[in-house]
C-alpha cells in the first residue's frame, strides 16, 4: 500500500479504503474462475478478508476524516 502527495494539492492512494465485505463478496464471485485457477475459493477470500476489514474500518474512518478536514480548510483560503 502506498500514499503520496505531490505539492500542496495532489494526493494519491494506491489502495482502497472504501472496501467493505459486500464489495469483497462481489469481487470474489465476479472473479471466481480466476480464483479457482489459483486453487482459491470465493468463500475463502471473503473469510480471510474479514479480519483485515475489521482492522481497516477504524483506520479508514481516521484517514478520511483527516482528509476531509484538510480539503475543507483549504477551500477557505
Amino acid at each position: 500500500n502506498q500514499a503520496f502527495r505531490l505539492g500542496r494539492r495532489a494526493w494519491g492512494l494506491q489502495f482502497h479504503l472504501e472496501i467493505d465485505e459486500h464489495a469483497v463478496e462481489v469481487f470474489a464471485e465476479t472473479f471466481a474462475a480466476d480464483a479457482s485457477a489459483a486453487d482459491v475459493t470465493p468463500e475463502s477470500i471473503v473469510t480471510s478478508t474479514r479480519a483485515a476489514l475489521g482492522k481497516l474500518i477504524p483506520v479508514r474512518e481516521a484517514v478520511l476524516a483527516r482528509f476531509a478536514g484538510l480539503i475543507s480548510t483549504r477551500g477557505e483560503r
